[in-house]
């Protein structure tokens, strides 16, 4: 009876031992997630998209879900253009996935120039949220790994507002409204609507752009450029149309001097015989020497006016300002 009574007690506590390492290893299963590779440019190599899903599974998996080989779909076996939120949420529950990837490899081109990038979405019942990486040195498997947890993050973050600026110069200052938020580069949450971010810095020009914040980030990338020309390439339109001008007049004054002292007057009674010698006077001496005097001064300013403007790099200072010291012009 002894005997009996072990016995039945020992297989009881390992049924219930067995009961509890089951219970709890059910509790602690991974969630499933699928991956399916849609739409695209025909143009990506399949190397390229293997390398994407790939990339995006395990990066999934190293997140904690449970991605089974058959629950990886390429373009061949996924729905080609399921692409809107019904179809997704579709395709999510039909393969019993609490997540579904999807992941989208667009080839660079020259017509809207855009650089080869890799979007991911994540879909689960409640939430959407997507990211974009370009594709640096032909690598999409570095891209999507770098997709998906931009993703995972919006979509931890839930749909609030919220904005992202980046950038350069570290450490410039990032106004939102007219308001100091932070220095650069900086994220947070915003009020929904409209909102004008400026970025600012000594010795730079101030970046400005208006941006409209819903429930998905906004992103805004400030690259200021250096004061004076740093921004390269470009012509500052008021030194070319102020130097372009003083040009002009000065060869039209040069030309008035030219023609005040050269030209003979003939009286009436020499029509049709030799001009009579005409004598400057004093008066016409001073005129012609103000027209060259000005037409000189005219066309130097002009032509240094004129390389300013083209060397200038797109300086957005007025090369003529008038304040209340009066006129100012600056070089």
């Amino acid at each position: 009876m002894t005997n009996a009574s072990t016995s039945m007690t020992r297989r009881t506590t390992w049924m219930a031992g067995f009961a509890l390492t089951w219970l709890l290893a059910s509790g602690a299963r991974a969630e499933e997630a699928a991956v399916i590779a849609v739409g695209g440019s025909p143009e990506v190599v399949a190397s390229d998209w293997d390398a994407a899903t790939s990339a995006v599974s395990t990066e999934l998996a190293r997140a904690g879900f449970h991605v089974a080989p058959e629950h990886v779909l390429d373009r061949a076996h996924a729905p080609a253009d399921c692409l809107d939120d019904a179809c997704l949420e579709t395709q999510r529950t039909s393969m019993g996935a609490a997540l579904l990837a999807v992941v989208i490899v667009w080839a660079g081109t020259d017509v809207h120039d855009r650089a080869a990038h890799v979007v991911v979405s994540l879909v689960t019942a409640d939430t959407h949220s997507e990211a974009t990486i370009e594709v640096e040195g032909g690598d999409t498997a570095i891209a999507a790994r770098r997709a998906v947890v931009q993703a995972r993050e919006t979509m931890a973050r839930g749909n609030r507002p919220w904005l992202v600026v980046g950038g350069t110069p570290t450490g410039a200052m990032i106004l939102i409204d007219g308001i100091e938020t932070a220095p650069l580069p900086w994220e947070g949450e915003v009020s929904a609507g409209h909102h004008r971010v400026e970025v600012r810095h000594h010795g730079y020009v101030t970046f400005a752009q208006e941006v409209d914040v819903a429930g998905e980030p906004v992103r805004v990338e400030a690259t200021l450029v250096p004061e004076g020309g740093g921004g390269g390439g470009g012509i500052d339109v008021g030194w070319v149309i102020a130097g372009s001008a003083s040009l002009a007049a000065g060869a039209g004054a040069i030309v008035a001097a030219v023609v005040g002292a050269t030209t003979d007057s003939c009286t009436a009674s020499c029509s049709g015989g030799t001009p009579a010698e005409r004598t400057l006077t004093v008066a016409d001496e001073t005129g012609v020497i103000a027209w060259g005097v000005t037409g000189g001064v005219l066309v130097v300013f002009g032509a240094v006016a004129l390389g300013l403007g083209l060397a200038s790099g797109g300086s957005s200072r007025a090369p003529v300002s008038l304040g209340p010291r009066g006129l100012t012009v600056t070089f």
